[in-house]
């Protein structure tokens, strides 16, 4: 029986290979893009449930990441204010009973969407692995709050 323990590995670890540094595929970006402004859409018009607001939360996180990362840093504060506004509608929401968004709440997070949807546009599948790692490490350390849910 052949040892296999000391073969050589196919490429280094913590590399990444090539196929990481191409863009995120056009219909991915249709895909998430969509869920992304459909979820906000629901919460817009009186149908938002908590999962809408999830979307919509992890969207201004991918985004403030990315911005942190080095793509789209222009929109850092933008996303950064999203985020507070997101949290004081819930807060707001949970005295409502349902979810909504005031006026100047809707024009932040909706800009906050359309910049990230330019940024999901030229980042590629590293910068979202990275992107991603940040969050999962920032969720570990406690830096996020966990909203209790909205009842209808």
């Amino acid at each position: 029986m052949r040892k296999r323990g000391n073969r050589i590995k196919s490429r280094p670890s913590g590399t990444m290979p090539f196929a990481a540094l191409r863009p995120l595929p056009a219909a991915e970006r249709t895909r998430v893009g969509l869920q992304h402004h459909e979820a906000f859409e629901n919460v817009l018009h009186g149908r938002g449930s908590d999962r809408d607001m999830g979307i919509i939360a992890e969207a201004l996180n991918v985004a403030t990441a990315l911005a942190e990362n080095g793509i789209g840093t222009e929109g850092l504060t933008l996303f950064e204010t999203a985020q507070h506004r997101t949290v004081e509608t819930c807060v707001q929401s949970r005295k409502l009973g349902r979810w909504s968004v005031d006026e100047s709440t809707k024009n932040v997070i909706a800009d906050a969407l359309n910049l990230h949807d330019e940024q999901l546009a030229i980042a590629t599948l590293r910068d979202l692995k990275l992107a991603f790692a940040k969050i999962r490490n920032l969720k570990q350390a406690g830096a996020f709050i966990n909203a209790p849910a909205v009842t209808h």
